[in-house]
């Protein structure tokens, strides 16, 4: 028994170390242009990545091909603008609604990254449904969520394997969180398991099944500087 469980760690560990190469080589290194962020331009179903500034991450980026580490998803109830997402801050934890002032101070030493959701002929509907769809997910399922277990585990092995199965775990990350949310929110066609998608499919949606009149054509880096006295 032993034998067997050494042997499939060997496996697995030759799995890593062979994918982690293979990125390592084709890992794309795009530039993204630079723009202010102005919270009046932001709109429901935007999507914001986080990255860090210093480059000491390449095992990480090169085993999931990401330059970005964590997503979430901007939502505006009531003339407030709020980020939803899975993630852990000194004073709190789990599946979070932040005011977007709070979010912004709180992750001011990280790289930002925005993908604008546009609607073809959008109507004046359009972002109400999905703003519903988002609050309706948060409120529904922030119990069951904040109730699994977040932390790095051999599970974690779904993201490199990709995985498109729904799978029945208590393990549970940002991006599947996020994936739960883009379904949802009916910006996306559930067609894989919440478990398959990396960072990097975050960016424009590029890893989703996107419904007809949606789309994430602009990404830019966030320059907020400008917003420093007003909301840090």
């Amino acid at each position: 028994m032993f034998r067997k469980i050494l042997l499939l760690l060997s496996l697995y560990i030759l799995f890593i170390y062979v994918y982690t190469w293979r990125n390592i080589l084709i890992l794309k290194n795009i530039e993204y242009p630079i723009k202010n962020l102005y919270k009046d331009d932001i709109k429901t179903g935007d999507i914001f990545l986080l990255g860090n500034k210093k480059k000491d991450k390449i095992f990480g980026d090169s085993l999931f091909m990401i330059k970005f580490i964590h997503p979430s998803i901007a939502v505006w109830e009531n003339y407030n603008l709020y980020i939803v997402e899975f993630a852990l801050y000194p004073d709190k934890k789990g599946l979070l609604k932040i005011p977007f002032d709070n979010w912004i101070r709180y992750n001011k030493n990280k790289r930002i990254l925005r993908s604008v959701l546009e609607i073809k002929n959008e109507d004046l509907y359009e972002r109400d449904i999905i703003k519903n769809n988002i609050l309706s997910y948060y409120e529904n399922n922030r119990k069951r969520i904040n109730n699994m277990n977040s932390d790095f585990n051999i599970t974690w092995l779904r993201f490199p394997l990709r995985i498109k199965s729904e799978l029945n775990l208590d393990n549970i990350s940002c991006t599947e969180v996020l994936a739960e949310i883009i379904y949802s929110s009916g910006i996306a066609k559930k067609d894989k398991g919440s478990s398959y998608y990396h960072q990097s499919d975050f960016i424009s949606l590029s890893g989703f099944a996107l419904n007809n009149k949606f789309s994430y054509p602009n990404n830019y880096l966030c320059k907020f500087q400008h917003l420093m006295k007003k909301y840090i």
